[in-house]
């Protein structure tokens, strides 16, 4: 009887076990790959302004999950990526449309496609494009010349302007400042006694006095608001007195013989730059800093909580920030800066450094690297530079041997200028 139940249980335990073995399985389905979805394209970017443009794209696969954004990236730098500026254009495959906003005038940029999923962020290819530039207006001050004659202009785009005519014909005009829809121009004139300290505004000239009866000269303007500041020398107790003056009431900012080359205002705070002797100064609100001995500035600006100012030593054309001088010549050829003009980091200077023939050779520095106009067989000189957007300006002149001819240079290519048929040269540059 044992042995029977045992042999049942055997023969129980076989057939459910066979049973298992040749039964239906359960199989695990596997789960889906999911990749980034395929971007095919970027489309052309048109209706180009200076602050707009358009492009798009073509999502052809959304790689196996749901597009949950899609629209075109870009830079000012190749490779955009979603981390830098984008549009955000629905979601899904198929093709779409990117209205982009927000651009800067006169600007190349960089742009792609693209596409979002739960894998990541996928690319279309790389176009660039150059927004539409502001159209901006080219003051530039200077002289004709005439034999021994010598008459005050202005130039707008390239037109020349000839200003109110000293009787004896011994004007200059020294820069231009404009404000809103007021051209100043500053230099000097005859008044049918000797040279005067005058300034034009929109054409009509004033004469600038100090309360002395002495002339001089104008060097430089800035407007702030109302208020207009014009730098020079002046005669009064000593010949040619560095002098400010604020809406036509002169203040002497040296104690003996000086000169105020240039000024500029930020916030309620007045820079000038000038000489006493042999020494260069910065005045701040009327109080000097030396800039050291046997040093001459032509120039200052400000940029941020900087001061930068432009001139030289000992031949060395330099370029002081906050005090501190930067030589951007070795001395071995005479040399000097004019003019400085700060865009964000980048600092640009406008001179000149003799070359071997003993020709003047205009420059422009950009960070301390200099650009050569003119070939060096004929002499060259910049005494201004001002920029706009990504363009940079010089203003000054090239003498053939015979004739002196005002040029205008934007990004190192000279500008169609017309000069009257007359000697002439460009002292100072605004644009606006």
């Amino acid at each position: 009887m044992k042995m029977n139940l045992t042999l049942v249980t055997v023969i129980a335990l076989l057939f459910f076990a066979g049973c298992s073995k040749s039964g239906p399985s359960n199989p695990i389905t596997p789960t889906p790959v999911v990749t980034v979805p395929v971007v095919s394209g970027t489309t052309a970017v048109s209706a180009v302004t200076g602050t707009t443009a358009v492009s798009g794209g073509n999502i052809t696969a959304d790689g196996g999950a749901a597009i949950t954004a899609r629209g075109v990236c870009w830079n000012t730098t190749t490779n955009p990526t979603v981390a830098n500026f984008k549009t955000v254009d629905g979601s899904g495959t198929g093709a779409f449309t990117s209205n982009i906003t927000g651009l800067s005038a006169g600007t190349v940029y960089y742009l792609r496609s693209y596409a979002t999923n739960s894998a990541g962020t996928a690319y279309g290819s790389e176009v660039s494009f150059t927004t539409t530039a502001t159209p901006v207006d080219v003051y530039a001050s200077g002289v004709f010349m005439n034999g021994n004659s010598s008459a005050p202009a202005v130039w707008k785009n390239g037109i020349p302007t000839a200003l109110t005519p000293a009787p004896t014909g011994t004007g200059s005009a020294h820069s231009v400042f404009v404000s809103g829809n007021d051209v100043y121009v500053v230099g000097y004139d005859h008044n049918g006694l000797g040279h005067m300290p005058a300034f034009w505004k929109n054409g009509v000239r004033t004469f600038l006095t100090n309360g002395f009866s002495g002339g001089g000269m104008a060097w430089s303007a800035y407007v702030s608001g109302t208020d207009v500041y014009i730098v020079g020398n002046s005669s009064g107790q000593v010949s040619n007195m560095a002098t400010i003056w604020k809406n036509g009431v002169a203040t002497f900012l040296s104690t003996g013989t000086g000169s105020a080359a240039s000024v500029y205002v930020s916030g309620t705070d007045v820079y000038v730059a000038g000489s006493e002797g042999t020494e260069a100064k910065i005045w701040k609100n009327g109080v000097a800093t030396s800039l050291g001995v046997n040093t001459s500035i032509d120039w200052i600006t400000v940029s941020g909580n900087d001061v930068y100012a432009a001139g030289g030593q000992g031949g060395i054309a330099k370029v002081w920030k906050n005090g501190v001088p930067t030589s951007l010549t070795n001395g071995s050829f005479n040399a000097y800066v004019y003019s400085v003009y700060v865009s964000g980091t980048d600092v640009y200077a406008a001179g000149f450094e003799n070359n071997a023939n003993n020709k003047t050779v205009a420059k422009v520095w950009k960070n301390g690297v200099p650009t050569s106009l003119g070939d060096g067989n004929t002499s060259t000189r910049v005494y201004s530079v001002y920029g706009s957007g990504t363009d940079i300006y010089v203003g000054g002149y090239e003498y053939d041997g015979t004739k002196y001819i005002a040029k205008l240079w934007k990004n190192a290519e000279l500008v169609p200028l017309q000069n009257s048929g007359n000697d002439a040269y460009i002292t100072g540059i605004f644009v606006k």
